[in-house]
């Protein structure tokens, strides 16, 4: 669905590198966000709204010493958020869809680093039993490390979408894996019902996109510091309340 939806869109951006795709995406989906509210809001009462929340605030401040009077200001001030709010749900329902679909997209093709051709990389299978791996001509089967349940299996191949087979007694399990040096990854865990095998898993990186003085963000970090940032600019600029 993700794809279908999304993939003609957005796909295209992931070829200018994750921190450039992560920022047009943001100001993107900020811009679509701040019009739908501009257009489907009453401005002007929004603004008078907004006057009136800060005129009650700025009186709560001066009744400090009387805590009776300020709890009668503090209840308008919540009567008028709440105002606020209603004026809001129309427009934040609307948007809450396309969201959904574009944040689950970006946790399918921005969360992890690619596997890139020949980089080694590690395919875990949780058994208690001894399995066997059937890996493809291109792929090439590195080390086997068995520890408590679980079999490590380290491999490297050409670039490709491969079917990897895992055998235990007479039942063969496969996982899927994707080898290229473009943003693209194939679905990390694989859950098993029914079988020796409960789990296969592969080991990804995890992808950062910012690095923000030292404090590294993946896609979700990153795109929650350039929204707000789009989002503040383009409502001032349009003068959205």
């Amino acid at each position: 669905m993700f794809e279908s939806i999304v993939d003609p869109i957005f796909a295209p951006l992931l070829n200018l590198g994750p921190l450039l795709a992560m920022l047009i995406i943001s100001f993107v989906v900020s811009l679509v966000i701040v019009i739908v509210y501009k257009f489907m809001t009453k401005q002007g009462e929004m603004k008078d709204l907004k006057a009136e929340i800060k005129n009650l605030q700025n009186e709560m401040k001066t009744l400090k010493d009387n805590p009776t009077k300020m709890m009668e200001v503090q209840k308008k001030v919540m009567s008028k958020n709440l105002e606020y709010m209603k004026h809001s749900f129309k427009p934040t329902l609307i948007t809450f869809l396309p969201l959904i679909l574009i944040f689950g997209w970006l946790n399918v093709t921005m969360a992890y680093e690619p596997i890139i051709p020949n980089e080694e990389f590690i395919v875990s299978v949780y058994s208690g039993e001894n399995v066997t791996i059937n890996a493809p001509e291109k792929i090439t089967l590195l080390d086997t490390k068995n520890e408590n349940g679980k079999i490590d299996f380290k491999l490297k191949g050409q670039e490709g979408e491969y079917l990897l087979e895992f055998n235990i007694d007479d039942e063969i399990q496969t996982k899927d894996v994707m080898i290229t040096d473009k943003q693209k990854y194939a679905v990390p865990v694989k859950e098993l019902k029914n079988s020796k095998i409960t789990k296969i898993e592969i080991k990804y990186n995890k992808l950062k996109v910012l690095n923000l003085f030292g404090w590294e963000l993946g896609w979700l970090g990153t795109y929650i510091i350039f929204s707000l940032v789009f989002s503040i600019v383009l409502r001032k600029l349009m003068k959205v309340h």
